[in-house]
């Protein structure tokens, strides 16, 4: 199949607007937020309370967009050179370093509790997270997870477009834009 690149403008505009369409009025069901001192974060130990407020909460198989802040005066420069230094010397797959920011990441799920164990440190070592458990219970932080769930009818591509709006806005630290 060939495509026509003098035609595909009018398409990509045709597309964005029944996109744009989409969106409006999409709100999501219910918002939340969870929050944790870094300091309960330790490798091998899960942090219960926590975990079974978000468990509690959750509805499954949503898709979730969140977001993960830090809520006090904690140094940004001390957060990088921690994340960094694990990095460079662990075996577990650390999501991305961007730019120093109050908010550490963005993102979007459909099972939810289980991101949020990954970005915790208490996932698969193959999987892009945070790995907060490795290398910040040491900095005294209070994070917070901010969650919002859509309802199932929400399309992935909506829920992508809100996700990357929400990236725009916040400029996370750590992650990438865009899908998978």
């Amino acid at each position: 199949m060939s495509v026509n690149f003098l035609s595909l403008p009018e398409l990509a505009r045709v597309r964005l607007e029944d996109l744009s369409h989409r969106l409006q009025g999409l709100a999501p069901n219910t918002t939340r937020a969870f929050q944790i001192e870094s300091a309960l974060l330790l490798p091998n130990t899960l942090p219960s309370a926590f975990l079974r407020d978000i468990d509690s909460w959750v509805k499954k198989k949503r898709p979730y967009l969140y977001y993960l802040q830090i809520l006090d005066s904690s140094s940004l420069s001390h957060i990088e050179k921690a994340f960094t230094a694990e990095k460079s010397k662990s075996d577990r797959a650390y999501a991305r370093f961007n730019s120093q920011s109050k908010v550490l990441y963005v993102g979007s799920s459909s099972d939810i509790g289980k991101r949020i164990r990954e970005h915790l440190g208490y996932g698969a070592k193959a999987t892009y997270a945070l790995q907060l458990a490795h290398w910040c219970r040491n900095l005294n932080m209070s994070l917070e997870f901010v969650l919002a769930d859509y309802s199932t009818t929400t399309g992935a591509d909506l829920l992508q477009t809100l996700e990357d709006t929400l990236w725009d806005n916040l400029h996370p630290m750590f992650g990438r834009k865009g899908s998978r």
